[in-house]
């Protein structure tokens, strides 16, 4: 896997009071936070005692990071990311939606400029355009 980039700053996921919330209760309990790589879901996993767990942003850093956890899988090569990037382009340029896709484009690449540093690069290049139009002709 990829070097993590991400640097926590100030709050973190505290898996431990996950798992002492367990015990206090009857129902099913899944954990989250800060979980963005394997080793994360595992330890995750330790703490918090809890079988099943949910990733939020790691999801947007790494986008098979779900099968990277559940099967071990390689993590997504950039030229997959690539090809998401352009489908996620035409569902959001499709009609009257590309108003917003320029600001979704760049926040996206933002978190995975956190796993790929092809996506700070392609960030670095379309950061000062504000049209879908413009950014399209980049991707």
């Amino acid at each position: 896997m990829r070097g993590l980039k991400w640097k926590v700053t100030g709050l973190r996921a505290h898996w431990e009071w996950i798992a002492k919330i367990k015990e206090n209760i009857t129902i099913p309990v899944i954990a989250n936070g800060d979980i963005f790589t394997l080793t994360d879901a595992k330890n995750c996993r330790e703490i918090s005692t809890c079988t099943d767990i949910m990733v939020g942003r790691g999801a947007l850093m790494l986008p098979n990071l779900a099968q990277v956890i559940k099967q071990q899988m390689p993590v997504m090569p950039w030229h997959e990311v690539q090809g998401l990037l352009l489908d996620y382009t035409r569902c959001e340029t499709y009609g009257d939606k590309s108003k917003y896709y320029p600001n979704r484009i760049k926040q996206w690449l933002k978190y995975l400029k956190l796993q790929y540093s092809e996506a700070d690069q392609l960030f670095q290049e379309i950061r000062t355009l504000k049209t879908a139009e413009a950014i399209i002709e980049k991707l």
